[in-house]
Protein backbone atom coordinates (compact mmCIF):
# COMPACT_ATOMS: atom_id res chain seq x y z
CA UNK A 1 0.00 0.00 0.00
CA UNK A 2 1.46 3.25 -1.28
CA UNK A 3 0.77 6.39 0.96
CA UNK A 4 1.56 9.98 0.18
CA UNK A 5 1.52 12.96 2.78
CA UNK A 6 0.09 15.88 1.42
CA UNK A 7 -0.91 19.67 2.23
CA UNK A 8 -3.56 22.07 1.42
CA UNK A 9 -2.15 25.40 0.56
CA UNK A 10 -4.50 28.62 0.11
CA UNK A 11 -3.62 30.86 -2.63
CA UNK A 12 -6.64 32.93 -2.82
CA UNK A 13 -9.39 33.58 -4.97
CA UNK A 14 -10.25 32.72 -8.20
CA UNK A 15 -10.60 36.38 -9.43
CA UNK A 16 -6.94 36.30 -8.25
CA UNK A 17 -5.00 33.51 -7.32
CA UNK A 18 -1.38 33.81 -6.73
CA UNK A 19 1.28 32.83 -8.93
CA UNK A 20 2.02 29.15 -8.39
CA UNK A 21 3.84 27.50 -11.08
CA UNK A 22 4.33 23.97 -9.19
CA UNK A 23 1.98 20.66 -10.49
CA UNK A 24 -0.67 18.60 -8.37
CA UNK A 25 -4.54 18.56 -7.36
CA UNK A 26 -6.36 21.75 -6.67
CA UNK A 27 -9.42 22.66 -5.26
CA UNK A 28 -12.47 25.31 -5.66
CA UNK A 29 -14.37 26.04 -2.79
CA UNK A 30 -17.12 27.78 -2.70
CA UNK A 31 -17.42 30.62 0.16
CA UNK A 32 -21.10 30.64 0.40
CA UNK A 33 -23.59 30.26 3.16
CA UNK A 34 -21.87 27.35 3.46
CA UNK A 35 -18.36 26.23 2.29
CA UNK A 36 -18.74 23.90 -0.34
CA UNK A 37 -15.97 21.99 -2.30
CA UNK A 38 -17.55 22.79 -5.91
CA UNK A 39 -14.14 21.63 -8.58
CA UNK A 40 -11.37 19.46 -7.95
CA UNK A 41 -8.46 19.68 -10.93
CA UNK A 42 -5.13 18.47 -11.66
CA UNK A 43 -2.42 20.70 -13.43
CA UNK A 44 0.42 18.99 -15.35
CA UNK A 45 1.65 19.03 -18.38
CA UNK A 46 2.01 23.24 -18.61
CA UNK A 47 4.94 25.35 -17.96
CA UNK A 48 3.02 27.70 -16.02
CA UNK A 49 1.99 24.85 -13.66
CA UNK A 50 -1.52 25.76 -11.01
CA UNK A 51 -1.46 29.23 -12.81
CA UNK A 52 -1.44 28.11 -15.90
CA UNK A 53 -4.50 25.96 -15.46
CA UNK A 54 -6.00 28.59 -13.21
CA UNK A 55 -6.03 31.32 -15.58
CA UNK A 56 -7.71 28.74 -18.53
CA UNK A 57 -10.82 28.26 -15.72
CA UNK A 58 -11.08 32.04 -15.70
CA UNK A 59 -10.91 32.91 -18.72
CA UNK A 60 -13.48 30.55 -19.97
CA UNK A 61 -15.90 31.39 -16.95
CA UNK A 62 -15.50 34.94 -18.41
CA UNK A 63 -16.72 34.07 -21.66
CA UNK A 64 -19.18 31.44 -20.58
CA UNK A 65 -17.35 28.28 -20.95
CA UNK A 66 -18.32 26.87 -17.81
CA UNK A 67 -20.86 25.59 -15.76
CA UNK A 68 -21.68 28.68 -13.11
CA UNK A 69 -24.70 28.84 -10.14
CA UNK A 70 -26.20 31.59 -9.43
CA UNK A 71 -26.19 31.84 -5.81
CA UNK A 72 -28.16 34.05 -3.45
CA UNK A 73 -26.88 35.08 0.24
CA UNK A 74 -28.68 32.88 1.49
CA UNK A 75 -28.37 29.91 -0.57
CA UNK A 76 -26.23 26.22 -0.34
CA UNK A 77 -24.63 25.98 -3.50
CA UNK A 78 -25.32 22.01 -3.37
CA UNK A 79 -28.91 22.86 -3.31
CA UNK A 80 -28.33 23.05 -7.22
CA UNK A 81 -25.50 21.31 -7.41
CA UNK A 82 -27.33 17.60 -6.11
CA UNK A 83 -29.72 16.08 -8.24
CA UNK A 84 -30.74 12.63 -6.47
CA UNK A 85 -33.67 11.14 -8.36
CA UNK A 86 -34.23 13.85 -10.33
CA UNK A 87 -34.18 13.98 -14.20
CA UNK A 88 -30.49 15.60 -15.17
CA UNK A 89 -32.02 17.19 -18.22
CA UNK A 90 -35.53 18.27 -16.76
CA UNK A 91 -34.15 19.34 -13.49
CA UNK A 92 -31.25 21.61 -15.73
CA UNK A 93 -33.88 23.32 -17.41
CA UNK A 94 -36.03 24.35 -14.68
CA UNK A 95 -32.61 25.96 -13.51
CA UNK A 96 -31.73 27.61 -16.52
CA UNK A 97 -35.25 29.11 -16.60
CA UNK A 98 -35.44 30.64 -13.38
CA UNK A 99 -30.99 31.59 -14.05
CA UNK A 100 -30.00 29.92 -11.71
CA UNK A 101 -27.58 28.03 -14.06
CA UNK A 102 -25.70 28.74 -17.06
CA UNK A 103 -24.70 25.38 -18.69
CA UNK A 104 -22.38 25.37 -22.04
CA UNK A 105 -21.79 23.08 -24.19
CA UNK A 106 -18.20 22.74 -25.90
CA UNK A 107 -19.26 25.04 -29.24
CA UNK A 108 -18.16 28.72 -29.40
CA UNK A 109 -19.59 31.12 -31.72
CA UNK A 110 -18.67 33.79 -33.45
CA UNK A 111 -17.87 36.46 -30.55
CA UNK A 112 -15.85 33.87 -28.75
CA UNK A 113 -18.33 33.21 -26.21
CA UNK A 114 -19.94 29.72 -25.27
CA UNK A 115 -23.65 28.62 -26.44
CA UNK A 116 -25.90 27.31 -24.04
CA UNK A 117 -27.09 23.49 -23.22
CA UNK A 118 -30.34 25.39 -24.61
CA UNK A 119 -31.30 26.58 -27.98
CA UNK A 120 -32.02 30.32 -28.12
CA UNK A 121 -29.97 31.23 -25.16
CA UNK A 122 -26.88 33.13 -24.60
CA UNK A 123 -24.32 34.56 -22.17
CA UNK A 124 -25.25 37.77 -20.79
CA UNK A 125 -24.31 41.00 -19.55
CA UNK A 126 -26.27 39.82 -16.17
CA UNK A 127 -24.26 37.00 -16.14
CA UNK A 128 -20.84 38.07 -16.98
CA UNK A 129 -21.22 40.69 -14.46
CA UNK A 130 -21.86 38.19 -11.84
CA UNK A 131 -18.96 36.20 -12.80
CA UNK A 132 -16.32 38.92 -12.62
CA UNK A 133 -18.18 40.66 -9.60
CA UNK A 134 -19.50 37.84 -7.42
CA UNK A 135 -19.00 34.65 -8.23
CA UNK A 136 -15.10 34.22 -8.89
CA UNK A 137 -14.60 36.44 -5.71
CA UNK A 138 -16.42 33.83 -3.76
CA UNK A 139 -14.31 31.04 -5.08
CA UNK A 140 -11.45 30.19 -2.63
CA UNK A 141 -8.35 28.21 -4.39
CA UNK A 142 -6.21 25.35 -2.54
CA UNK A 143 -3.28 23.73 -4.34
CA UNK A 144 -1.76 20.31 -3.43
CA UNK A 145 1.97 20.06 -4.88
CA UNK A 146 2.18 16.04 -6.47
CA UNK A 147 4.99 16.02 -8.77
CA UNK A 148 3.50 12.31 -9.90
CA UNK A 149 0.44 12.56 -12.05
CA UNK A 150 -0.70 9.30 -11.83
CA UNK A 151 -0.63 9.69 -7.92
CA UNK A 152 -2.24 13.33 -8.09
CA UNK A 153 -4.94 11.94 -10.56
CA UNK A 154 -5.88 9.24 -8.30
CA UNK A 155 -6.04 11.73 -5.11
CA UNK A 156 -8.48 13.99 -7.67
CA UNK A 157 -10.60 11.22 -8.62
CA UNK A 158 -10.88 9.74 -5.12
CA UNK A 159 -12.19 13.13 -4.15
CA UNK A 160 -14.48 13.32 -7.09
CA UNK A 161 -16.13 10.01 -6.10
CA UNK A 162 -16.63 10.44 -3.10
CA UNK A 163 -18.36 13.62 -2.82
CA UNK A 164 -19.91 13.27 -5.78
CA UNK A 165 -21.63 9.52 -3.78
CA UNK A 166 -22.05 11.08 -0.82
CA UNK A 167 -23.77 14.92 -1.73
CA UNK A 168 -25.60 13.26 -4.82
CA UNK A 169 -23.75 15.52 -7.36
CA UNK A 170 -24.96 15.69 -10.52
CA UNK A 171 -23.40 13.82 -13.64
CA UNK A 172 -22.43 15.39 -16.75
CA UNK A 173 -23.17 12.73 -20.03
CA UNK A 174 -21.46 10.46 -18.68
CA UNK A 175 -20.25 8.35 -15.64
CA UNK A 176 -16.69 9.35 -15.61
CA UNK A 177 -17.80 13.18 -15.11
CA UNK A 178 -19.36 15.16 -12.64
CA UNK A 179 -19.59 18.78 -11.77
CA UNK A 180 -16.77 18.46 -9.64
CA UNK A 181 -14.35 17.04 -13.01
CA UNK A 182 -13.29 14.52 -15.07
CA UNK A 183 -12.40 11.23 -13.12
CA UNK A 184 -9.10 10.33 -14.82
CA UNK A 185 -7.34 8.59 -12.43
CA UNK A 186 -6.80 4.47 -12.40
CA UNK A 187 -9.69 3.55 -10.06
CA UNK A 188 -8.54 -0.15 -9.84
CA UNK A 189 -4.93 1.64 -8.75
CA UNK A 190 -6.81 4.28 -6.39
CA UNK A 191 -8.05 1.48 -3.89
CA UNK A 192 -3.87 0.87 -3.12
CA UNK A 193 -2.99 4.52 -3.02
CA UNK A 194 -3.60 5.98 0.80
CA UNK A 195 -2.87 10.07 1.35
CA UNK A 196 -2.79 11.32 4.75
CA UNK A 197 -2.84 15.52 4.96
CA UNK A 198 -1.19 17.44 7.50
CA UNK A 199 -4.18 20.37 6.99
CA UNK A 200 -7.16 20.35 5.26
CA UNK A 201 -8.83 23.07 3.66
CA UNK A 202 -11.83 25.47 5.31
CA UNK A 203 -14.90 23.20 4.26
CA UNK A 204 -17.95 22.37 6.06
CA UNK A 205 -18.22 19.87 8.53
CA UNK A 206 -19.49 16.88 6.47
CA UNK A 207 -16.79 17.80 3.91
CA UNK A 208 -14.17 17.60 6.06
CA UNK A 209 -15.16 14.02 7.43
CA UNK A 210 -15.11 12.99 4.02
CA UNK A 211 -11.56 13.70 3.58
CA UNK A 212 -10.34 12.73 6.68
CA UNK A 213 -11.56 9.15 5.92
CA UNK A 214 -11.25 9.92 2.01
CA UNK A 215 -9.37 6.14 1.79
CA UNK A 216 -11.84 4.40 3.54
CA UNK A 217 -14.77 6.10 1.72
CA UNK A 218 -13.31 5.53 -1.41
CA UNK A 219 -12.50 2.07 -0.87
CA UNK A 220 -16.57 1.44 0.20
CA UNK A 221 -17.98 2.84 -2.94
CA UNK A 222 -15.42 1.29 -5.05
CA UNK A 223 -16.11 -2.67 -3.43
CA UNK A 224 -19.80 -1.66 -4.13
CA UNK A 225 -19.20 -1.09 -8.13
CA UNK A 226 -17.59 -4.15 -8.46
CA UNK A 227 -20.16 -6.17 -6.75
CA UNK A 228 -22.82 -4.63 -9.67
Amino acid sequence: MEQYECSWNLEGSLSDPSNNRHSGVYLFVYEGKIKRLIYVGTAYNQSGGFTDRWGTHINLFKVGGRTTWWIDKNEDIYDLMTIKNKDLHSYIKDLRGNDKVWCPTDIVNSSGRYKSYFKNDYFNEDWKKYVNKVYLPSISVYSCEINDENVGRILETKIQVVFGDYFKIGYCNNVKKNWLGSQQGDKSIAQFTCFKFTNYPEIDSESLKLLKNLDDNYNNIYEKEIKC
